[in-house]
This record gives C-alpha cells, sequence and structure tokens, in this order.
C-alpha cells in the first residue's frame, strides 16, 4: 500500500508536537551534569537536553524510523577567571610576623555575573600543599607560623562554569618575634620577707613564635643594677640562698627564645627582715621578787 507523502510528514509534525504536549523532563541521576530527558507520546526519545548547554533532537516517521538527529549548542562563551595577582604578603618579602599571616590577593572575571571560588595552597615547599578550597574571599588568614621559615602559596581561581586559572607560585619569610616580659615575681615588689632559704620566682612567659624554646637569664644583687647570677635556666625560679638581714636586694630576669631574641624584665626589688630573737634585758631575780606586768615583758629561763 503507497502512503500519501504528505500523510507521513502530518504523522510526523504530530508526534514531534505531541512530544511537547507530553514532556517528561527529568535530571540525568549520578553526574553533575544536568541531563533532561523528552518523549513523544509513543515513548520515543526526541530531545536530549544537556543543562542549559547541548541540545539533540530527533524527528520519526510514523513508523518509528528516525528521519533526522539535530545537535544545536547554546553553550554562552565564557572566559575563565583573572590571573590572581598583587599578593600580600608580596612576593619574597621577608621579616613577616608568624603570629597568623592575612593573605590578601587580586583577581575577578570578565564574565559578568560569573562566581568566583578560589583553592589555597600553602606549605614550606615549593609544591605546596592543598589547605582548602572554595574561599569566596579574596583573603585567608593562616594559623600560626614558624619563625625564621621560608612559605610558599598559590591561588588556584575556578569559575561556576568550570573555568579554572592557577596563579603564580609566591613566597615569604616570616621573622622573629621575641618572647614575653617575665611578669609576677615572688617575692612580690618591694615587699618584706624573712632573709632564711630565699627562692625567686616569676611566671613562665608565653613567645609568640610557635614553635620557640624560652630560657631566662637572672640578675641579683644589692644594687639597683643588679649582676647576672645565672643564665640560660628553663626552670621559672633561682635558688639566692639565705641572706643578710635588714637588706634590700635588687633582681632582674630576662627572658630569650631559641633565635636569640630576648625580652628584659623590670628591676625588682624586696626588703630581708631581721627575725633574730633580741635580748633586751637580762636581769637575775630572786625567788621572792614579785613581777609585775609594768616591768614586763618577761622571758623565764630555768624553774620557778
Amino acid at each position: 500500500m503507497q502512503r500519501n507523502p504528505l500523510s507521513i510528514v502530518q504523522s510526523v509534525l504530530f508526534l514531534f508536537a505531541g512530544a511537547f504536549f507530553l514532556t517528561c523532563l527529568a535530571p540525568f541521576p549520578g553526574i553533575a551534569e544536568e541531563l533532561y530527558y523528552t518523549y513523544d507520546i509513543m515513548h520515543r526519545l526526541v530531545r536530549v537536553q544537556h543543562g542549559t548547554a547541548t541540545v539533540i533532537d530527533r524527528v520519526y516517521d510514523n513508523l518509528g524510523n528516525q528521519l533526522s538527529r539535530t545537535v544545536s549548542s547554546a553553550i554562552p562563551s565564557n572566559s575563565p577567571p583573572n590571573v590572581p595577582s598583587v599578593p600580600a604578603p608580596a612576593d619574597t618579602q621577608i621579616d613577616i610576623d608568624p603570629a597568623g599571616v592575612l593573605l590578601n590577593w587580586q583577581s575577578g572575571d570578565s564574565d559578568a555575573g560569573n562566581v568566583i571560588s578560589y583553592d589555597i595552597f600553602f606549605g614550606e615547599t615549593t609544591s605546596p600543599d592543598l589547605i582548602t578550597s572554595g574561599v569566596r574571599e579574596t583573603q585567608f588568614t593562616t594559623h600560626p607560623l614558624k619563625a625564621l621559615t621560608t612559605y610558599y602559596w598559590q591561588i588556584v581561581a575556578t569559575d561556576n562554569h568550570n573555568g579554572v586559572t592557577s596563579g603564580p607560585l609566591w613566597s615569604f619569610t616570616t621573622g622573629n618575634t621575641p618572647p614575653l616580659a617575665p611578669v609576677e615575681p615572688s617575692p612580690v615588689a618591694n615587699g618584706l620577707i624573712t632573709p632564711d632559704n630565699v627562692f625567686l620566682s616569676w611566671s613562665s612567659t608565653a613567645d609568640p613564635d610557635m614553635g620557640d624554646v624560652v630560657t631566662y637569664d637572672v640578675y641579683f644583687g644589692t644594687s639597683p643594677n643588679p649582676p647576672l647570677v645565672a643564665s640560660n635556666l628553663s626552670a621559672v625560679s633561682y635558688p639566692a640562698g639565705t641572706l643578710a638581714p635588714d637588706t634590700t636586694f635588687y633582681w632582674q630576669v630576662v627572658a630569650r627564645d631559641n633565635h636569640g631574641a630576648s625580652t628584659t624584665g623590670p628591676v625588682w626589688s624586696f626588703t630581708t627582715i631581721n627575725h633574730q630573737v633580741q635580748i633586751l634585758t637580762n636581769t637575775t631575780y630572786s625567788s621572792d621578787t614579785t613581777l609585775t606586768k609594768t616591768g614586763g615583758p618577761y622571758v623565764i629561763a630555768g624553774s620557778m
């Protein structure tokens, strides 16, 4: 039986139109890109749409034979992000405070509306590790760093269309921060103490630089500018021993880190007292002597 060509075309057009009348759109599971499928009333696949990009249309005759397959692209042109630039700290800058460094850079995208995120690579080698990703701001603060160490960092910018631009490798070198000054002296400043078995002590002072080791030099004597009596102490105390009574002593502690940076504490002082028993009057009384309150106080030795 011979079909009218016009009838075939009409059937095809009817089926194609029916595809959009009974459209079934669903994202394809399991992958990041969304795929949408459209079927006609005969359950034949007539369109595949890749998100907002490539579209594949299929046309069938009324016998189910595919007459054509058309691929069209709606992919907009996309420029990758601008190369990250203008680093802070500046590239190869030295003597950076290691107590948490604020990294800054500039970037952007020539395509209006694009969203940029950043991956940050950071470490002590020229192939730094990825330490965080998906950062939307153009800044990041590191953890406290080691003193006198060179660090390398790199920024990789990615837009929401998967355009990627890697920035150059930058570096900076940390400086060294001296320890904090010693505090909380014992004996207390300007205090009065007994002169027996005296220990000087102070509160342990922190060092802002991660990993630094702090030791102490102690100056002690009767001069307001006391001499050095001990150095390189790891303990926060010094045994001064038994001291002379009725004397003012001065002391000072210098905190020093393992890179040679030091902080000198204030000069403290204390005064020893004379706590020995003093005999004011030595009188021998006969056994029939009456002692009165006004004649005291008394220290009685021997039997009554």
